[in-house]
């Protein structure tokens, strides 16, 4: 018997984003939900189960790494990847704030998020399969 698809919480607030990623992950076969701010991704967080959330760094009405946490307390199975633009918050190497959450350039290949979601995806729980943000 087949495990049913992903369920992934696409979290961005540049619509192009959003909308690339739910599609290419959508065509490979996942359940997408999106949210164009954190407000929304919280709700979706408390309402619904996920095993993958992929949520920007840098949103306008929270910090990425604050919805993190708390989906990391309220859904503790759930992979969590933050995507970032950039590789620094305020001068500081973002590696060295994200703490254990994994981390996806934006401008990563279509193969490489999909590599990524799929690393992250297996069950390997804390294991930095995914990368780094420097790259």
């Amino acid at each position: 018997m087949m495990d049913p698809p992903a369920r992934i919480l696409v979290v961005d607030d540049e619509a192009a984003v959003l909308f690339t990623l739910d599609q290419l992950l959508q065509r490979s076969g996942y359940i997408v939900t999106t949210a164009a701010n954190g407000s929304d991704a919280l709700a979706h967080i408390l309402a619904e189960h996920f095993d993958l959330l992929l949520i920007d760094l840098k949103l306008p009405d929270m910090s990425g790494l604050g919805i993190a946490r708390h989906a990391r307390s309220s859904q503790p199975d759930a992979a969590i990847i933050l995507l970032t633009g950039s590789t620094t918050i305020e001068g500081v190497p973002i590696e060295g704030q994200i703490g254990r959450f994994d981390c996806m350039r934006k401008t990563a290949s279509p193969q490489d998020v999909l590599a990524g979601v799929a690393a992250a995806l297996q069950p390997h729980p804390g294991s930095r399969a995914v990368g780094s943000c420097t790259t």
